[in-house]
């Protein structure tokens, strides 16, 4: 299923924790507070950092300044001068408290073990609940023909790996806590559990990844779908003033299929797994190069060859134009499978997977902000907004296209005119 990629797509590299581990992922997703310890070369009482992090999970730090050799590698923040936000009177146990037991911290698998109590258990309960009667459903984007095999993969089978799995299981919590948030946009406790919980996935996934085999494929390949989902949710409610590019959604995104790809070698002949059974009951294309045929561009060519005097002082090279026609051509292609009425959940899951799929050097082009770049993300966006009915894509695409718009050269604003239509439709149909 995935050896069809572009030569110069994803790589191997896991790019996920990349993305959280950026200033912008921070301020959106705050950490829970870890276990306090008396770390060496950090006074004591000081909060425990990413960079204690890495020797909880047996990576040897070696105290290089400003960023040691194992959060560079790892692409996480390296701080030693972080200072806990609490102070001592507001150290009450909470359910996410760490356990003062030094024991509570499995050093062999670096899991952050956190105080049991009956609220706690009480609140994934209330959790696991709703994933299982509500959440898991509107993971179900597949065809009428194998929609009841599919709900119970979401349902059931993902249920219960989750139970072997801390990454899965607390994906599974976040992404819950995520759903009743949307559906009550006042229930706060939701919102800061969803961030309490992805960061202990993310964490618990990061290992999985690392050591990657067929016992945790399944589990890194389910776990991974989700937070794509999570990530498309996320997107929705970024900060976009001033408007910088989405690249935590985008490398977030591409991170999940580069996980997917390499899971995916440990179970693509296992009919016992879950996500074998999912992929094989829902393919999104037989081969991806169909999405990127010279044909599917011809009717987008505008995108590519302005005749604009203004846009000849646009950098430009083979590798910049191949770059940006993959992109177009990609988008050519999700066109026509509307116009000739293809299953919209099918059209739906291409989208998803739109980060993971196209070229890097179009997400580079996006994060350094070329108009070009951005003309051409916000034609994406404007498909997207036809699923404005799925919970976690919501009006994200339509938020996109008025923040593209607003910092657009004016030279370039007549290339948005199709973005713009989209919204215009979005709005008459309510």
């Amino acid at each position: 299923m995935f050896e069809n990629e572009n030569e110069n797509g994803p790589g191997t590299d896991v790019q996920l924790f990349q993305a959280q581990a950026s200033p912008t992922g921070s301020a959106t997703i705050p950490r829970p507070e870890l276990r306090k310890r008396k770390p060496t070369g950090l006074k004591a009482g000081q909060a425990v950092t990413d960079a204690e992090l890495v020797e909880s999970r047996s990576r040897q730090c070696d105290e290089v300044h400003p960023v040691c050799g194992s959060c560079q590698r790892y692409q996480l923040p390296c701080n030693y001068d972080r200072h806990n936000a609490k102070t001592a009177p507001e150290a009450e146990k909470t359910p996410f408290q760490p356990d003062e037991d030094p024991s509570a911290n499995d050093s062999n698998t670096g899991s952050l073990n956190y105080h049991e109590s009956k609220e706690r258990r009480l609140l994934e309960l209330k959790l696991l609940h709703q994933y299982t009667t509500k959440t898991s459903v509107t993971l179900n984007l597949t065809d009428p023909s194998v929609e009841k095999d599919s709900i119970d993969s979401w349902h059931s089978d993902l249920a219960i790996i989750a139970f072997d799995n801390d990454a899965l299981l607390n994906i599974v919590f976040a992404f819950s806590a995520l759903h009743l948030a949307k559906c009550n946009p006042l229930d706060l406790d939701a919102v800061d559990l969803h961030r309490r919980y992805l960061d202990l996935a993310l964490r618990e996934h990061s290992d999985d990844v690392t050591h990657l085999t067929k016992m945790n494929a399944d589990a890194a390949c389910l776990t991974s779908s989700i937070i794509r989902c999570v990530a498309f949710a996320i997107l929705q409610e970024r900060p976009r003033v001033p408007y910088t590019s989405p690249m935590q959604w985008l490398q977030m995104t591409r991170g999940t299929g580069n996980v997917i790809k390499e899971a995916w070698s440990f179970i693509e002949d296992d009919d016992s797994s879950a996500a074998f059974r999912l992929v094989k009951r829902t393919p999104i294309i037989k081969d991806s190069e169909e999405l990127f045929q010279e044909g599917s561009r011809q009717n987008l060519l505008h995108l590519l060859y302005s005749t604009r005097s203004e846009h000849t002082l646009e950098a430009w090279s083979a590798e910049i134009e191949e770059a940006y026609s993959s992109t177009v051509s990609y988008i050519g292609s999700v066109q026509s499978l509307i116009e000739n009425s293809e299953n919209l959940k099918t059209v739906c899951r291409i989208l998803l997977m739109f980060p993971w799929l196209i070229q890097k050097g179009f997400i580079d082009l996006v994060q350094e902000q070329r108009p070009r770049a951005l003309v051409i993300l916000a034609h994406y966006f404007g498909l997207l907004t036809r699923f404005k009915y799925v919970w976690f894509i919501g009006d994200a695409g339509s938020r996109e296209i008025r923040a593209i718009q607003a910092v657009l050269p004016e030279e370039w604003q007549d290339l948005m005119a199709w973005p713009l239509q989209t919204l215009a439709e979005e709005s008459q149909h309510g």
